[in-house]
């Protein structure tokens, strides 16, 4: 299995070997969770959710292409037309030096779709939010605790 694909059912926040079924509701969940309509009075969040759902997209669309033929995703094939596709997207790209690289056999396997990355940094960023937001519970925590001994003490020192 490819880190496109496991990337994907990590998208999708599913198991590898969950199946197609599955995968079809989770997209489902996922799509209406964020689709930029449910966003319209906050033009900023209605971008983040577009965004988003262009990514829970991409990922549906390579899990579908895995579910149809897995050995034909294993193989270079698979990947070089993903490169391809890629190129002919982006015109700059035509003609420059980058597209001889880019139809190299290994070089195309580590190659992920951008929206399949930034999925992957939203989430390591989300954690990283969550563990400061620990930390400063912690932190808080730590320091009432602190003034709770310090008001001990001064109680004890004014009651002697």
């Amino acid at each position: 299995m490819t880190n496109e694909v496991l990337l994907s059912f990590e998208l999708l926040e599913l198991e590898p070997d969950a199946s197609r079924q599955e995968a079809k509701q989770a997209y489902r969940q996922m799509a209406k969770v964020w689709h930029p309509d449910r966003f319209s009075n906050d033009p900023k969040l209605q971008i983040k959710a577009q965004e988003k759902l262009k990514q829970i997209n991409s990922a549906y669309e390579i899990l579908q292409k895995w579910y149809e033929d897995p050995q034909a995703f294993e193989s270079n094939d698979f990947n070089e037309e993903r490169v391809h596709e890629e190129n002919q997207e982006s015109p700059d790209s035509q003609g420059s030096d980058n597209d001889v690289a880019s139809h190299d056999p290994e070089d195309s396997e580590s190659r992920l779709p951008e929206s399949v990355i930034q999925a992957k940094l939203d989430r390591r960023s989300i954690w990283n939010w969550k563990l400061m937001g620990l930390a400063i519970i912690l932190l808080s925590v730590g320091l009432l605790v602190v003034d709770l001994v310090v008001a001990v003490n001064i109680d004890k020192v004014i009651t002697k």
